[in-house]
């Protein structure tokens, strides 16, 4: 006769034993993890978001034609020009405007109304304010190839309003200068 022969595996879990292992280290897991949580949340309160604004301004921009309209009407009554000159194209306004914009003066002057940089700057002495302002131009970067405005800020509206108000207060000046220019 042939003897059975019985094989042992040692690859089995018993899961008591580890439910046991858990238990009796629960101490340790409730302290490392509340740690964790502690370090992190520590981490994120101290941490300001900041946002990313993009715009991108090319010839399909919707610069205000009323404007355009307005200049080119003035110029061709005071006749500075032609009602045949197209010297108002969009392409035309689009490279004044990127000219007019790249000096930072609109932008900075749109930062420095608002409460954020006011706090910061507001009892140093005047020369130092505008040293301490032009360190923002950092966070407003122009891609002068095509055009594109990025804006880093830590209030999304807050960074849409000085955007649009930094464009508005451009396309202004742009008006002003053509206007003064003819």
């Amino acid at each position: 006769m042939k003897k059975k022969s019985t094989l042992y595996y040692n690859d089995e879990v018993d899961l008591i034993d580890l439910i046991r292992l858990f238990w009796n280290g629960k101490i340790k897991i409730l302290l490392i993890t509340t740690f964790s949580f502690l370090v992190g949340f520590g981490y994120s309160y101290q941490v300001q978001n900041t946002y990313l604004i993009s715009l991108d301004i090319n010839q399909n921009y919707n610069f205000d034609s009323k404007n355009i309209n307005f200049i080119r009407q003035l110029l061709i009554k005071n006749e500075i020009i032609n009602d045949k000159d197209n010297f108002f194209t969009k392409s035309i306004l689009l490279n004044k405007f990127n000219n007019e914009i790249q000096d930072y003066e609109e932008f900075l002057l749109n930062l420095k109304k608002t409460k954020k940089v006011k706090e910061n700057i507001s009892k140093l002495p005047l020369e130092i304010q505008k040293k301490e302002l032009l360190k923002y131009v950092d966070l407003f970067k122009i891609n002068k190839s095509d055009l594109k405005l990025n804006f880093e800020w830590n209030n999304i509206d807050e960074a849409k309003n000085i955007l649009q108000d930094t464009i508005n207060l451009t396309l202004n000046n742009l008006e002003k200068s053509i206007i003064l220019r003819y």
